[in-house]
């Protein structure tokens, strides 16, 4: 079963992809699998079900589509949704059942670096491993550990925080303040946007959010000192959206006197 959940894996690829494309109703009964499976997992119910419910969504109708083309060899991919709330040792709890259920060939997703790195172990050895495609881990430790459970379709923190960085520059920016929410996704992106400041000669001022915050008035009198004409805050959760209202509470509106990019 191990080689049957890594060539049928390969075949079913497209699903973590896009919902482009079909499945292949090519070859003999004999190469017919009786039963395939994938798992699509993230954060689909708390507060990070907005982010999460689009993926999950998305999974869903390419799983449509490619059983619609065919399957795999004329066998449907059956679809298993692990809500793992954005925490890594649901994660694992949820993960255990795939190791053990040799059906289980792949999965789409974790979409949170620290639910990634928490349990990418456990997957690389399992026996036999199983191999992940993640839709929006960003964190670099993911790909750069030797792991061949790893995979990624997205852009890593050290090509998206030069990014920003370069845009709020090309956008003029003088001084930016510079926060994340002490998750794996937000302090790598964070340091890798930061450096690029830095090495650009843009002066930042460096701060944390914590997971629920809703009082930034601290925050935002930091901002007000540093003299900050950009805020740029690395957050995956429901922080950003009250930080932002009593920013505009406290004098400092988006598009006029500040710049906010997250």
């Amino acid at each position: 079963m191990a080689k049957s959940r890594i060539l049928v894996l390969a075949a079913i690829a497209s699903v973590g992809l896009a919902a482009c494309g079909g499945g292949s109703t090519s070859g003999s009964a004999a190469n017919k699998p009786d039963k395939v499976q994938i798992a699509a997992e993230g954060p689909f119910t708390g507060d990070q079900a907005s982010i999460g419910a689009g993926a999950l969504r998305a999974i869903q109708l390419a799983v449509k589509d490619f059983n619609k083309a065919g399957g795999v060899n004329g066998t449907q991919v059956q679809l298993v949704i692990w809500d793992d709330q954005h925490t890594a040792q649901t994660a694992q709890t949820l993960q255990a059942k795939g190791i053990s259920d040799p059906t289980v060939l792949g999965i789409v997703g974790p979409m949170n670096s620290g639910v990634v790195l928490g349990s990418i172990q456990g997957l690389q050895s399992a026996s036999p491993p199983l191999p992940f495609v993640s839709e929006s881990a960003s964190n670099v430790k993911v790909t750069d550990q030797g792991n061949s459970v790893a995979h990624r379709v997205n852009a890593r923190d050290d090509a998206q925080g030069p990014a920003d960085g370069k845009f709020m520059i090309d956008q003029g920016a003088k001084k930016v303040y510079v926060m994340d929410a002490k998750s794996d996704y937000s302090t790598g992106l964070a340091d890798q946007t930061e450096k690029y400041l830095k090495d650009h000669n843009i002066p930042t001022m460096r701060d944390q959010a914590k997971a629920g915050q809703k009082d930034f008035a601290t925050t935002i009198q930091k901002i007000k000192s540093f003299g900050a004409d950009w805020v740029y805050f690395a957050d995956e959760g429901p922080e950003a959206a009250p930080f932002v209202s009593q920013m505009k509470a406290q004098g400092l509106t988006i598009g006029q006197n500040i710049q906010f990019l997250g």
